[in-house]
C-alpha cells in the first residue's frame, strides 16, 4: 500500500495546492487548480484499482485535508459541475477536471467561517428586501445561493412577475428554491413555463402550481415533465389536469409516474374499477395513487374483503381512508362515534356507506352530532344511517337549513316526516323551493332566517323544542 501511495503522490504532486495555496488566520486552505486557472486536468492511470473517491481520499490524506466539494463562491454555485466531473471519470476512466473544488482541515476555523462578510450580507439583504423573505428564511436561503450584484437575480424576479407570479408566490418560490436567483431565466425557466402555458392552462393556475413546488424547475423537460404529463392526460380529463398537478406536484414533477403510479392504476383496472373513478383518485388524491405498490395493493385487498363494490365511488374513498389512516387512528374514530351510543355495527355501516366520515376531525364529528342530536332531535342511529351529512359545513349548511326547518315545524307548516337527506343533502335550489319559497306567505321572514339575518329564537314561534322528528 505504501508503494501505491507513493505512486499517487508522484502522480498528483504537480497539481496539488501549488502556488495557489493561501493562509487564512493560520488556517491553510487551497484551491486545487493549475496556476492562475480555474481547473486542472489530472492524468489517471486506469490500471490502478481505485475509485475516484478512494483516489481523492488518498490525495487529501497526504496533505492533511478533507474534501468538502464546495464550488468556489466566486464562481457559479452549482454542484452539478462536480457531479458531471465524477460521472465523466466513471465513464471515461482517464481524465477528470477538478473545477474550483475547495478543501479544508477537519478542525473548524472561525476566521474562515466569516470570510467575505460583505458579499454574504448583500445576499441576505437582497433576499429580505427584494424577495420578501423573513430574516431567518433569508439566512437559510443564503446557504444555497451567492451573488455580489443584483442583475441576474433581478432578471429572475422580473421574469416571474411577467408570467403572472404574485409577490407571495415569488417569496415562496425563492424560499424553497433560492438557487433560481443564479439561473438564466431564458435558459432555465422559460422553456418549462412555455410548456405548461402551451397546454392551455391559465397563467394564474400555472403560477399557483409551480410556486407550490419549485422543484419543477429542476426537472428535465423531455425526460420527466413531458412524459409525466402525457401519462396524466391518458388518465384524467383535461379539465382536471390542473387540479391533479396542484395537489400532486411533488408526484408529477419529481417522480417517475410509470414506475410509481402506473402499477397501482393497473391493480384498480384489474378489479374492474371504472376509468372515471380512477380519474377521481388521481386528480383529487394523487398522493394515494403514488404510494408504495405493495402498500397500495394490500389496502385494495382489505377494502375488497370489507365488501366494497369496485364499481362504486365508495370503493375509491375506502382505499383513500385505509391508506391514509393506520389501525390505531381508525380505532380512535370508532371510539369517537361510540361516545354517542352508536354500536360497532352502526359505525361500520356508516363507514361502508360513506368512508370519508372516518377522516373527519374529532371536533367536527362532535359538533355536528351535538347539533343534530341535542338541538334538532335526531337520534344518533339516524345520523349513522345518513353519514354524508357529517361532511356538511355546520355554519354554512346545517345551521341555516336547520333554522328554517325548526321554524316550519314549530309553526306546524310541515310534517315531522322530514328526513336528514331531504334537509341537508339536496342542492340549494331544491331546498329554497321546497322549504323557503313555498312558505314565505306564512312566514315572511323565512328567507332572512335562512340567510342568518334573524335569529329564530328571538321570534315568538313558541317553544323551540322539536319532538317527534322523523328518524329515517
Amino acid at each position: 500500500m505504501h508503494m501505491v501511495h507513493n505512486r499517487w503522490q508522484s502522480l498528483f504532486s504537480p497539481f496539488i495546492l501549488s502556488d495557489c495555496d493561501q493562509t487564512c488566520g493560520g488556517f491553510r486552505t487551497g484551491y486545487c487548480s493549475a496556476t492562475h486557472t480555474t481547473s486542472c486536468l489530472l492524468q489517471i492511470n486506469p490500471s490502478l484499482p481505485f475509485t475516484f473517491e478512494e483516489m481523492l481520499h488518498l490525495l487529501c490524506k497526504r496533505k492533511g485535508l478533507i474534501p468538502l466539494l464546495l464550488v468556489n463562491p466566486c464562481k457559479r454555485n452549482k454542484r452539478s459541475d462536480i457531479d458531471f466531473a465524477v460521472e465523466t471519470v466513471t465513464k471515461v476512466g482517464f481524465y477528470f477536471s477538478l473545477r474550483n473544488i475547495s478543501f479544508s482541515q477537519k478542525k473548524s476555523c472561525p476566521s474562515a467561517q466569516v470570510e467575505q462578510p460583505e458579499s454574504h450580507s448583500f445576499t441576505v439583504s437582497y433576499l429580505i428586501n427584494s424577495c420578501g423573505l423573513s430574516p431567518k428564511s433569508a439566512i437559510s436561503a443564503s446557504k444555497s445561493v451567492y451573488f455580489e450584484t443584483p442583475e441576474r437575480a433581478d432578471a429572475v424576479l422580473a421574469f416571474l412577475r411577467k408570467h403572472g407570479f404574485i409577490d407571495a408566490q415569488i417569496s415562496q418560490v425563492i424560499r424553497d428554491a433560492p438557487w433560481l436567483l443564479a439561473e438564466s431565466p431564458d435558459r432555465a425557466l422559460l422553456p418549462k413555463l412555455q410548456f405548461f402555458l402551451s397546454l392551455g392552462m391559465p397563467a394564474a393556475d400555472v403560477a399557483m402550481i409551480l410556486s407550490s413546488n419549485p422543484r419543477f424547475f429542476k426537472c428535465s423537460l423531455n425526460n420527466r415533465l413531458i412524459p409525466n404529463y402525457n401519462f396524466l392526460k391518458s388518465v384524467v380529463q383535461d379539465k382536471d389536469i390542473a387540479s391533479a398537478l396542484r395537489k400532486g406536484s411533488r408526484l408529477f414533477f419529481c417522480q417517475d409516474v410509470q414506475k410509481n403510479v402506473a402499477p397501482n392504476i393497473s391493480v384498480l383496472r384489474k378489479l374492474g374499477v371504472h376509468e372515471s373513478l380512477v380519474a377521481v383518485l388521481v386528480s383529487h388524491t394523487p398522493s394515494v395513487v403514488g404510494r408504495n405498490a405493495e402498500s397500495f395493493e394490500d389496502a385494495v385487498k382489505k377494502v375488497v374483503r370489507m365488501g366494497f363494490n369496485p364499481l362504486r365511488l365508495g370503493f375509491i374513498q375506502a382505499v383513500q381512508v385505509i391508506l391514509g389512516m393506520n389501525e390505531s387512528t381508525l380505532k380512535h374514530k370508532e371510539e369517537v362515534y361510540g361516545r354517542w351510543g352508536l354500536l360497532e355495527e352502526e359505525i361500520w355501516l356508516a363507514f361502508r356507506k360513506h368512508p370519508l366520515c372516518m377522516k373527519l376531525s374529532d371536533k367536527n364529528i362532535m359538533n355536528v352530532m351535538d347539533y343534530l342530536v341535542n338541538r334538532m332531535g335526531w337520534q344518533p342511529a339516524a345520523v349513522a344511517r345518513c353519514p354524508w351529512v357529517l361532511n356538511c359545513s355546520l355554519e354554512k349548511r346545517i345551521i341555516p337549513r336547520s333554522s328554517v326547518v325548526k321554524v316550519l315545524l314549530l309553526k306546524g307548516l310541515i310534517n315531522h316526516d322530514v328526513s336528514l337527506g331531504q334537509v341537508f343533502l339536496k342542492p340549494e335550489n331544491f331546498f329554497l323551493d321546497r322549504f323557503v319559497s313555498r312558505y314565505q306567505e306564512h312566514v315572511p321572514l323565512l328567507l332572512d332566517i335562512y340567510q342568518g339575518k334573524i335569529d329564530p329564537l328571538k321570534l315568538d314561534f313558541g317553544s323551540d323544542k322539536i319532538s317527534g322528528i322523523n328518524q329515517s
